[in-house]
């Protein structure tokens, strides 16, 4: 009698034996019978057959637009695309994707949350209405997130006031909500949002959520994953389907300031690409018998 083993992401087709070597047996039961036909002589090796398991991955634009891509399927409005990747192969060739106003950073994987990120505001939590509370226990943390997009966020369970905030991409508040002693919480980033802030807590034993918060794409809480930056050598180790989110940093300008028989005054100033309207400030030049209209 034969136990079948197991092994993490892959699917036990069937056996090899070294005598007779011909021989193989089918996985239809968890133990097999295996018969020694008679006048058999020597030890016999029993050699299990794999096959890694194949899921789908989605690689998701996170506002931008995805190009033709080998080995990928591309969505009709080009926002996302799929491919099929094996367990423990690595995710091969990945999507160079644009967007106006950004350049690409990388794809990141499942879990959105990073916690060797430095955070946004320490010795904090975040309330629905985006109001900052001081609580040395909590951490503030802001990751991106993609506009429209349902996602799940786990923590602890242990926490009521404390919870997330929806922001545009100049960080103006959209809307937010508490965690209200759920493990789980899912939302809808509106769709004018590009950024998260979500309250940690990583002082507290009994709600220590820093080793364990999870923000993913979906509507469901799935086994928790370390933040990972995806890239084509990266092996892949996720036994479900799951999503790739592209980030983005805004493209960096110059304004360059003409003094135009003036002196004094500031010369450049840098700005970053942004959705909204922005004010900069900057000291005029002058000149000598004339007034800058």
């Amino acid at each position: 009698t034969i136990t079948n083993p197991t092994r993490t992401g892959y699917e036990l087709l069937s056996y090899n034996l070294s005598n007779p070597s011909a021989y193989t047996i089918d996985k239809d039961k968890t133990q097999k019978t295996l018969i020694i036909p008679a006048n058999t002589f020597g030890d016999i090796k029993i050699t299990p057959i794999w096959q890694a398991n194949t899921y789908t991955v989605t690689a998701n634009a996170n506002g931008g637009t995805i190009p033709t891509t080998s080995n990928w399927t591309i969505a009709s409005d080009s926002k996302t695309a799929t491919k099929s990747v094996s367990y423990d192969s690595t995710y091969g060739n990945l999507p160079t994707p644009s967007k106006n106003g950004y350049d690409f950073v990388n794809w990141i994987g499942k879990n959105l949350f990073d916690k060797s990120a430095t955070a946004y505001k320490t010795g904090y939590y975040l309330k629905a209405d985006g109001v900052e509370v001081d609580y040395s226990a909590y951490n503030i943390y802001e990751l991106q997130v993609p506009a429209g997009e349902t996602i799940t966020i786990k923590n602890s369970g242990q926490s009521n006031a404390p919870g997330y905030a929806f922001y545009s991409s100049n960080r103006t508040y959209i809307s937010g909500a508490n965690f209200g002693g759920k493990a789980t919480v899912t939302a809808t980033v509106p769709s004018n949002a590009t950024f998260i802030r979500v309250s940690v807590n990583l002082g507290e034993s009994y709600r220590k959520d820093i080793d364990y918060f999870q923000v993913e794409i979906g509507s469901s809480a799935t086994a928790y994953e370390e933040y990972k930056v995806v890239t084509s050598s990266t092996e892949m180790k996720t036994l479900h389907n799951h999503t790739l989110l592209a980030t983005w940093t805004p493209k960096r300008y110059t304004i360059t300031m003409k003094q135009n028989g003036g002196t004094g005054g500031t010369t450049s100033l840098v700005y970053y690409y942004s959705e909204s309207a922005q004010t900069v400030s900057f000291t005029p030049p002058t000149r000598k018998g004339y007034t800058l209209s």
